[in-house]
């Protein structure tokens, strides 16, 4: 479900984005081993991977599928069309990813610091 919702963190509509940011925080809450889940880990570095390359591509195509595979996760994200969109969506999921990451390394620093150093 975590990653599930990181993935929707990232999504076009700012509702979703919102409802996925409290569920998120809320599961976190109650189920604070999320925060140093390799799977979890694992799939913020995916998020923020497809991200700044998707950052780095000037403005799409009218028409053009906007919809990206997130490596081992089902379904697609789909992207803002706007590049300055993708950069604001790039800058908030980043503030996330540093939050989470920050708070997992104080759980289980080692552990963290060799699967970071892996991916």
């Amino acid at each position: 479900i975590a990653q599930f919702l990181l993935v929707k963190f990232n999504s076009c509509a700012k509702r979703v984005r919102v409802t996925a940011d409290r569920w998120l925080s809320q599961l976190i809450e109650s189920f604070n081993h999320l925060l140093w889940s390799e799977e979890v880990l694992q799939c913020l570095a995916h998020l923020a991977q497809v991200l700044v390359d998707t950052t780095k591509s000037t403005r799409l195509e009218h028409g053009v599928q906007r919809d990206v595979t997130v490596p081992y996760q089902p379904g697609t994200m789909n992207i803002a069309e706007e590049a300055h969109d993708r950069t604001i969506m790039l800058r908030d999921f980043s503030k996330r990813f540093a939050g989470i990451l920050k708070e997992s390394i104080k759980f289980a620093p080692q552990e963290k610091v060799e699967m970071l150093k892996e991916y």
